[in-house]
């Protein structure tokens, strides 16, 4: 049976799932990239670093995400997200930062900036050797689900 998730099913999804594939687009080009992410109300959270899809989402913050699970052929869940891209900053960054870590906490202690992220007074955090993190959002506009079961 293939049928629409409910509200309720699509945000304990987005609870229970740390990746997903983040899609951005400019007027000639459609990107679509995987992230790692943590969902808090009506939000979600991740980082990156400046580049090619910053540069893009500062200048179209209008985004998609797929966020899924998957047990077999007959057995899945899949949200589609529309949602709008912001950096963050100061206190919103912290919590953010906050957020992230107590989540992701296993890809972290591997990670070359979480859990110790400095932060130099300006809102903006770094990695060891200097590279700048990008705290950003996404919040949900709309979001639709489906699933399959055997």
């Amino acid at each position: 049976m293939i049928g629409d998730l409910t509200k309720k099913r699509m945000i304990e999804v987005l609870m229970d799932v740390d990746h997903g594939h983040l899609a951005y687009h400019t007027n000639r080009k459609v990107f679509c990239v995987p992230i790692f992410f943590v969902y808090r109300n009506g939000c979600i959270y991740g980082h990156t670093y400046v580049g090619e899809k910053i540069r893009i989402m500062r200048k179209n913050p209008q985004v998609c995400m797929l966020v899924h699970t998957f047990k077999s052929l007959w057995n899945w869940d899949s949200v589609v997200i529309h949602g709008t891209y912001e950096e963050l900053k100061g206190k919103e960054a912290t919590d953010a930062v906050r957020i992230l870590t107590h989540r992701l906490e296993v890809f972290a202690r591997k990670s070359q900036y979480f859990p110790n992220v400095a932060f130099d007074g300006h809102s903006h955090y770094s990695r060891r050797d200097g590279k700048r993190v990008i705290i950003y959002r996404i919040k949900i506009r709309s979001m639709t689900g489906r699933f399959e079961r055997s």
